[in-house]
């Protein structure tokens, strides 16, 4: 299982999370740069959604291939210090995220870690609202001259046009936002989390719970109402390679050639971009049968990253 992890950030409060660097090395690298990927959990999951059991878990690859993990709970979730109600009104629960991650979170990672462990810059991996999250650190990014060095976007879970019924049962008809904590029931977190088809998954994932969390009604609201309005924004700004991966039996995203060229070409100055539909696969992938090829995909992905990173700087020094 992972160590615990909590570092202070400059503001005084607390991130919390945790991490897999113990590193097997059976494999021989073929660049020496190696990648920090930093993990950014979806809604009503914590950062031990990542590591469920031993066939839903980032572990071995982290350990066979010697990539260091770390996966952050975010504001309000595990022991993260929550954020206080935005001052300015026109950004919304996963702008206020993002920019904590881009100007706080990774920062105290990448100055705590890169030289003891030795990476080469970060790849930052979000599912579902953490997806969201994660893109608008990234644009922020690529906007500004970050203190973390960012080599690579990984997105699943995600989309550009949310199917808002599944959760309009926890808002009524208006969708206000009331400020509420909401609870997810099991049934209703495993039918949306891992399809509706008992082929997609193994069910007793869910058994013992792990990783589950209680949610906000303002994060729900974002990703359902607030998100298709202004995620294009961030997207254009990001200057890294982007994996973008969703399941074609994913029951909160509308899904089609369209909405996935649409999500992919958002990613204008992105140097490569993947966007994948993938077969037979639910909202969170990392819980059904696909999780180890997926996982696999991911850090194979996160090491070509930070070897043309690493190739890219040497250049632009000459």
């Amino acid at each position: 299982m992972a160590q615990s992890l909590s570092l202070k950030l400059p503001d005084g409060t607390t991130v919390t999370g945790s991490s897999f660097l113990k590193q097997a090395h059976p494999v021989t690298l073929s660049s020496p740069a190696v990648p920090l990927v930093v993990l950014i959990h979806g809604g009503s999951v914590d950062c031990d959604s990542f590591d469920i059991d031993e066939k839903h878990t980032v572990r071995p690859f982290s350990e066979f291939l010697g990539v260091p993990v770390i996966s952050l709970n975010r504001p309000g979730y595990g022991g993260t210090t929550p954020l206080p109600p935005p001052t300015d009104s026109k950004e919304t629960y996963i702008q206020t995220h993002g920019r904590w991650l881009h100007e706080l979170a990774l920062p105290a990672v990448w100055t705590e870690f890169c030289k003891t462990l030795n990476v080469s810059s970060i790849v930052l991996y979000g599912c579902s609202v953490g997806g969201g999250v994660a893109t608008v650190a990234a644009g922020l990014a690529g906007r500004s001259s970050p203190t973390y060095k960012l080599s690579g976007l990984v997105l699943s879970a995600l989309g550009c046009s949310p199917d808002t019924a599944p959760m309009s049962r926890f808002f009524g008809d208006n969708y206000e936002i009331t400020g509420k904590v909401i609870e997810i029931p099991h049934a209703f977190r495993q039918k949306q989390a891992a399809g509706q088809h008992a082929a997609l998954f193994d069910v007793s994932v869910f058994s013992s719970r792990r990783g589950e969390s209680n949610t906000s009604d303002a994060e729900v609201y974002d990703i359902n109402m607030q998100w298709p309005t202004y995620w294009s924004d961030y997207a254009k700004d990001v200057r890294v390679q982007v994996l973008y991966s969703v399941g074609d039996a994913d029951t909160l995203w509308h899904l089609n050639a369209n909405t996935m060229h649409e999500f992919g070409r958002a990613f204008k100055s992105s140097p490569w971009v993947e966007s994948r539909l993938m077969t037979n696969v639910p909202h969170h992938i990392e819980y059904s049968y696909q999780c180890s090829g997926f996982l696999l995909r991911v850090f194979g992905f996160a090491l070509e990253c930070a070897a043309s990173f690493e190739i890219q700087e040497g250049r632009n020094q000459h």
